[in-house]
């Protein structure tokens, strides 16, 4: 399913849910970016109804993750809340790389 944005008084938050992978990572990042070039943004990336993750969409992340720094954007992730997706992020690493929501 294609993100949705939302944008509170103090972020913007960008829900996905479904699969994040080769089909649907482009999209994503794509609207994830857009967010960067409003004014004093800062953004959630709500992955906790996120349900299966490849290779792609945790490059894609990664990608997401150092484009926000570059552009100067705090960005905050929240993981998925199923196992398997989450297990994913932690096998591959990526937790010590990824912004994490508390």
């Amino acid at each position: 399913m294609a993100p949705t944005n939302t944008e509170t008084q103090t972020e913007v938050v960008v829900e996905v849910d479904g699969d994040l992978d080769l089909a649907t990572a482009p999209n994503w990042c794509a609207r994830i970016e857009n967010t960067f070039r409003t004014p004093g943004a800062r953004v959630l990336v709500d992955l906790s109804r996120v349900t299966f993750c490849d290779s792609t969409g945790m490059r894609a992340l990664l990608g997401v993750v150092r484009e926000a720094q570059v552009h100067g954007v705090p960005l905050r992730i929240v993981l998925p809340e199923q196992a398997a997706p989450q297990r994913a992020f932690e096998l591959a690493g990526a937790l010590e790389f990824l912004p994490l929501a508390h």
